[in-house]
């Protein structure tokens, strides 16, 4: 599988995820979820010894950070994102941590250190080549190393993209792209054939459009593509009617979002 390098304006994004940091842990629930099921393949792999070194690429606030060092208290950890404002919340958290402000996949690139495990949760949508960084990472596991890694799969927010493309259909703009291409769990599995690959949808529920889209912006993670995502008020007003009117329950009037959850487990092969 060939697949193109997506071009990310990777300052915008640590403008959108640090000007969040205030709300981040509060209106990201599913990737609270995502980081425990790291945590638990962790502990499982390494139940007759400790991790050594960890590397904790997008640490974020610090919340996966918190995890590792009560799982592995021994452990030197080693963890790293794009935001300084992040950086320093998960710093005050962890202040036993080693932190370095730093875009992942260069620091991956530069760094000639080994580590026994290297996790990474909801953080490598935003990688522009995600199949080297992780080839790269894989490299710089020890013997019996253990990579983790969530991410999106390519059902995460259907209803959205629908209401997106009926919107433009209907009103004949120019479509723009608003929400970040997810791969499907097949093309993870033809790019790492040697990884366990699994996933989960979780359905969650709006009071309406709204505040959907104001919980998605307010965890900073909004397009950060590189090029023009311009969105006028006659598209969003038909995404949003054909939205309310597609999906939402028939009980509450409350809006539905998918988000699917997909998780990569690579042990370094003997």
């Amino acid at each position: 599988m060939t697949t193109v390098p997506t071009k990310i304006d990777k300052a915008l994004l640590a403008n959108r995820f640090g000007s969040r940091v205030e709300t981040y842990d509060q209106v990201t629930p599913v990737q609270a979820s995502m980081a425990k099921y790291l945590l638990e393949r962790a502990l499982n792999h390494f139940k007759t010894r400790q991790p050594k070194r960890i590397l904790e690429l997008g640490c974020g606030t610090g919340r996966l950070t918190q995890g590792l060092i009560a799982a592995f208290p021994e452990a030197e950890i080693t963890a790293v994102d794009i935001s300084a404002q992040m950086i320093e919340r998960a710093r005050t958290r962890n202040p036993e941590c080693h932190f370095e402000v730093a875009d992942a996949e260069t620091f991956l690139l530069d760094c000639s250190d080994s580590f026994d495990l290297i996790i990474s949760n909801a953080v490598i949508q935003w990688f522009e080549n995600v199949d080297a960084a992780l080839k790269c990472a894989y490299g710089k596991l020890t013997s019996q190393g253990l990579m983790l890694v969530s991410t999106f799969g390519d059902q995460t927010f259907t209803e959205l993209n629908q209401a997106f493309r009926h919107a433009y259909t209907v009103t004949g703009q120019k479509r723009m792209v608003h929400t970040v291409p997810m791969r499907h769990t097949d093309e993870w599995l033809q790019a790492f054939p040697q990884a366990t690959v699994s996933h989960q949808l979780q359905i969650r529920s709006f009071v309406d459009v709204r505040t959907f889209l104001s919980s998605v912006q307010q965890a900073g993670a909004v397009n950060s593509l590189s090029g023009p995502h311009f969105l006028s008020r006659q598209v969003l007003r038909e995404m949003m009617l054909f939205y309310t009117r597609h999906f939402s329950d028939l009980l509450t009037g409350n809006v539905m979002a998918t988000y699917h959850m997909v998780y990569l487990q690579l042990a370094k092969q003997q």
